[in-house]
């Protein structure tokens, strides 16, 4: 490398540094702190030294694995299957992200941009859609290698593949300590992850470009909730979601405490704090929307934003009941999600629905201040359209249209008996159940037919999934569960008296204590 630190008063200057060590003065000051010299010690002697990451122990059973840094150069050192310990550069070959953080066990690595999938070994074995890439061979490209020594429990790398061996020089070294029995001492492994910059508009910007022009996938913003979103980045996703046209999801009011939390951070309700970044327009989706008050449902309405409505979601976790007949008064657009977080652990929407049409049902006789069927059918297709990418080219079965669809057998719906003068709507969102489907289709293609997914086997991917989740806790997952454990009345006591109930007037009457 070219360098002009290395010049003749350098030279001089280490003179006072290699006499007598009575007489020997520190080094030239530059060496601490000029970043050329820095680079220079990195190529001279890092990156051509055998360099100590950590010990064997940390890494006993195929699987297992521990992470470092060197250089800048992340590092993960891991037994293979085959019982080998092997060290590996973390970045993955594709986009530069990373494919292993902290310590743990995994059967493979797997980068979370693009799914790019590598062996213990380094080999690349799984990359989604490019097999469609004219010459692109998964065989020839593999994470980065480095030299690898074990050396009295200690597991040694050099990024000089070149590099001679180490053992040989540390032989003096080895017959001092013998006595010490140094390959059988044990300490604590490094804690947790490494933290390393991360830019989510880097990311968006490259799976925008990527998916945008594709039929089946789109890319939109997805911002946790406002309590996550420091005030810059939400000036960042306004901006993003404004330059590129794409749909804004994110979930907001969806607790009493996300509530009273945004009065508390900008004095006003969490809808007028991101509408101060211009976050509120057609474009947007509030998921939940539960602690919403009347002005900020007019306010919805004027800017034609939409809501995800997660019903189940919010019962079970104690979220609220979200003032749906009111957003279906105000004309707002909305949809129905389940937000992970079913009823019954299962993504079922044919039984969402049917909680839909009843958690509303508000004593009374006006029929018009309760969903109908036609309502809650529109928000699980049209409503659920207007809140993704893809907008008015789905949820609807018409000329030009992706042909999405589903079959249902009539008679798992009619039988034994179903009234002449019973609605079909009606029927099938009262009475169809998950069994009843027989065919699913996607933008012209069968993917469920006769009780059976074409293009997943669910037998082996529920052994998978089971064979994978059976395994025992790694340690940094049973440290998470003892902390969440110990935390969990700390938390409750923080957030007691948090919000104050006798403030909360309710769109909804059910029941009365007088």
């Amino acid at each position: 490398m070219k360098t002009n630190i290395l010049n003749d008063q350098l030279f001089a200057d280490f003179q006072s540094s290699i006499t007598a060590i009575d007489e020997a003065q520190m080094l030239p000051p530059v060496c601490y702190t000029d970043g050329e010299f820095h680079e220079f010690e990195k190529e001279a002697i890092f990156n051509h030294e055998w360099l100590c990451v950590g010990r064997e122990s940390w890494a006993r059973v195929p699987g297992e694995f521990f992470t470092t840094s060197h250089c800048g150069e992340p590092i993960v050192v891991v037994r293979n299957r085959d019982g080998v310990l092997k060290a590996l550069s973390t970045v993955c070959q594709h986009r530069a992200m990373l494919v292993a953080e902290g310590h743990g066990r995994t059967k493979t690595f797997l980068c979370p941009y693009h799914h790019w999938v590598y062996s213990l070994d380094g080999q690349l074995i799984g990359a989604p859609a490019m097999e469609r890439a004219c010459g692109f061979d998964k065989k020839q490209v593999r994470l980065a290698e480095f030299k690898l020594e074990i050396w009295l429990g200690f597991v040694f790398i050099n990024f000089d593949r070149d590099a001679p061996p180490l053992a040989p020089r540390l032989e003096a070294l080895r017959m001092a300590v013998e006595n010490y029995k140094a390959e059988l001492a044990d300490g604590p492994r490094p804690d947790g992850s490494t933290t390393y910059p991360w830019n989510w508009k880097v990311m968006f910007r490259s799976l925008h470009s990527k998916h945008h022009n594709k039929r089946r996938v789109k890319i939109q913003l997805a911002p946790a909730n406002l309590h996550w979103c420091s005030d810059n980045a939400l000036t960042a996703l306004s901006d993003a979601s404004s330059k590129y046209d794409v749909p804004m999801h994110m979930h907001l009011n969806e607790t009493a405490y996300q509530k009273e939390y945004a009065w508390r951070r900008g004095n006003c309700t969490a809808l007028e704090y991101i509408d101060r970044f211009g976050m509120v327009n057609e474009r947007l989706t509030l998921g939940h929307g539960v602690w919403l008050n009347e002005k900020d449902i007019d306010r919805l309405a004027a800017a034609r934003s939409c809501v995800c409505h997660n019903c189940s979601s919010n019962f079970r976790l104690r979220s609220g009941v979200a003032a749906l007949n009111h957003f279906e008064k105000m004309g707002i657009n909305t949809a129905i999600g389940i937000d992970e977080a079913g009823i019954n652990d299962d993504r079922d929407m044919l039984q969402e629905m049917k909680l839909v049409l009843r958690a509303h049902r508000v004593p009374g006789m006006i029929e018009a201040d309760v969903p109908t069927m036609a309502q809650v059918l529109r928000m699980a297709t049209v409503g659920g359209a207007r809140t993704t990418p893809y907008g008015s080219s789905i949820g609807t079965i018409e000329i030009g249209k992706a042909a999405d669809m589903v079959l249902l057998d009539w008679n798992s719906i009619a039988y034994p008996y179903l009234d002449e003068l019973t609605p079909t709507l009606d029927a099938v969102l009262q009475r169809a159940k998950n069994q009843a489907v027989t065919m699913t289709m996607c933008d012209g293609e069968v993917i469920y037919h006769d009780g059976k997914f074409t293009k997943v086997d669910k037998t082996e991917a529920l052994k998978a999934l089971h064979d994978d989740l059976s395994r025992a806790l790694a340690d940094d997952e049973v440290e998470r569960r003892k902390l969440s454990v110990a935390i969990l009345p700390h938390v409750r006591k923080f957030y007691s008296g948090y919000i104050d109930p006798s403030k909360h007037e309710p769109f909804y009457r059910p029941s009365s204590m007088i």
